[in-house]
């Protein structure tokens, strides 16, 4: 109630007052009959009153937003259908703050992707029975020397025929070669089961300008059976190191960096065993990746390679 109606009723109150005399009771309200002079002073006050109030300006209109009247969730899930949600679109602002920067920061390290050693596929994509052309093949010094090709399981077997050796002055076996540069690793699975005494399984580096300088990682011996390194150095050869491997699966792995080399075998391609690392050797910036195959007894005989890999480094 606004001050201008409760001086309204009040003045109209006095006024009745000062004009009827009191001798008025409504409930637990009750005016006295009042003499000559009081009605005069309450008739006086009464109008006073109702003249202020009738002065006094209108109250200003509310000018605030009638009130909203916020309808429960569980109402409106149940006036209205479904809707699905979609993606919101990404706010893209046309400003930037004063102080951003207007280039992205750019020391921040890129993530590091280890390159993997690629496969080398023994047989040529047009007829996998025929060698890949990045591969040369050496034959030996037997008409019985050969080599088969499985593009199914990437599988090369090398056929030897007896008195085939790779010693000394002496480069008789069969052999499969592929040119490299540089540093590098080069790894291969060998399968293979000598019979008799002299004969062998290997992966190994050769100079290719000089084929009686060689590193060679190899399986072989009867009745004991050995993983080695051989090595022959413009035709002087010796055995640097060996180890019993009782197995007929072996995986080979070869490093290089500069003229260190180091020679890994094992069960798997995971568990590597050292056999020697750090071996120096000085050879010339092409070589020669090579798998080959001997038997220096009278029988021949022949082994399995496995996913030949490289990685260059």
């Amino acid at each position: 109630m606004t001050l201008q109606n409760v001086l309204a009723i009040a003045g109209s109150i006095a006024l009745l007052i000062g004009l009827f005399g009191g001798g008025v009771k409504a409930k637990e309200i009750e005016v006295p009959k009042l003499s000559v002079w009081p009605r005069i002073l309450s008739s006086l006050i009464g109008a006073v009153l109702i003249g202020i109030a009738i002065k006094l300006p209108n109250p200003p209109q509310s000018t605030e937003p009638p009130t909203l009247t916020l309808i429960p969730a569980t109402e409106l899930v149940s006036a209205q259908p479904p809707t699905i949600a979609s993606a919101p679109t990404p706010f893209t602002p046309d400003y930037l703050p004063t102080d951003a920067p207007t280039n992205p920061p750019t020391n921040i390290p890129s993530p590091t992707i280890e390159p993997g050693p690629e496969i080398i596929p023994f047989g040529s994509t047009d007829d996998p029975g025929i060698m890949n052309g990045v591969l040369s093949w050496q034959q030996g010094n037997s008409a019985i020397n050969a080599y088969e090709t499985s593009a199914q399981s990437n599988t090369v077997t090398l056929i030897t025929d007896g008195h085939t050796e790779q010693w000394a002055a002496l480069d008789t076996q069969p052999l499969i070669a592929y040119p490299i540069e540089g540093n590098f690793e080069t790894q291969v699975k060998v399968v293979f089961s000598p019979s008799r005494g002299h004969e062998f399984a290997a992966l190994g580096v050769r100079s290719a300008q000089d084929h009686l300088t060689w590193l060679r990682l190899g399986i072989g011996g009867i009745p004991e059976q050995l993983v080695g390194l051989d090595i022959d150095e413009q035709g002087l050869s010796g055995k640097v190191k060996t180890s019993p491997y009782p197995d007929n699966t072996v995986y080979f792995k070869i490093e290089r960096r500069g003229s260190v080399f180091d020679f890994y075998y094992g069960p798997d391609d995971v568990n590597w065993i050292p056999l020697q690392r750090g071996y120096v050797a000085v050879m010339p910036g092409t070589m020669e990746i090579f798998l080959t195959v001997g038997s220096w007894g009278d029988g021949g005989a022949s082994a399995q390679f496995y996913d030949f890999k490289l990685l260059r480094k």
